[in-house]
């Protein structure tokens, strides 16, 4: 039974260091904020940054990096679970 529930304990633990990491990294954008840039990356606001932008992008970083590591974490238990070993 431990080793069942051992398979799901890394994926949320990976998911907390990732996030934690990142957010200590960004954590001086998140509080003096970002200069927002066109689609040419000239700045729209010259001398003024956006602390929203900053935390809309750490957000959306974290999202996409937990979104990113679903495959790598349930797809072999999965594949395992479902193939049928190979007879010889």
């Amino acid at each position: 039974m431990a080793h069942e529930l051992l398979q799901f304990v890394a994926f949320p633990s990976a998911l907390v260091a990732s996030s934690l990491i990142y957010y200590f990294v960004r954590r001086p954008e998140i509080a003096c904020g970002i200069p927002l840039l066109n689609l040419h990356h000239h700045n729209v606001l010259p001398a003024e940054t956006s602390t929203n932008a900053a935390k809309l992008v750490v957000y959306s970083t974290t999202a996409s990096r937990a979104l990113l590591q679903l495959p790598t974490y349930f797809a072999p238990p999965l594949l395992v679970e479902t193939v049928t070993p190979l007879q010889e």
